[in-house]
């Protein structure tokens, strides 16, 4: 399945709840996490032929870039593109 995640959320880490064939799931967001990344829950898949074991479920992080920010935001954010352009 596809889960959307804010920036943030990508950037800091997260744990949030899919959708699994068993109910919300949480899944944990590791800090970093790029738009377009998949990972794994074991065993809440669909089950196998035989029935004895479930397969891995996929999860594809969407991150959502915010098409507006307030004043506020827009200086924070500037503010650390010039820390980021500093590490550079």
């Amino acid at each position: 399945c596809d889960v959307s995640v804010h920036f943030t959320q990508a950037i800091l880490g997260d744990e949030i709840r899919v959708p699994t064939l068993q109910g919300l799931t949480p899944l944990r967001i590791p800090p970093g996490t790029q738009h377009g990344a998949v990972l794994m829950l074991k065993g809440r898949g669909i089950p196998g032929l035989d029935g004895a074991r479930r397969g891995d479920q996929q999860v594809r992080v969407q991150v959502e870039v915010p098409s507006r920010v307030s004043k506020e935001e827009k200086e924070l954010l500037k503010a650390w593109q010039g820390l980021r352009q500093d590490l550079s």
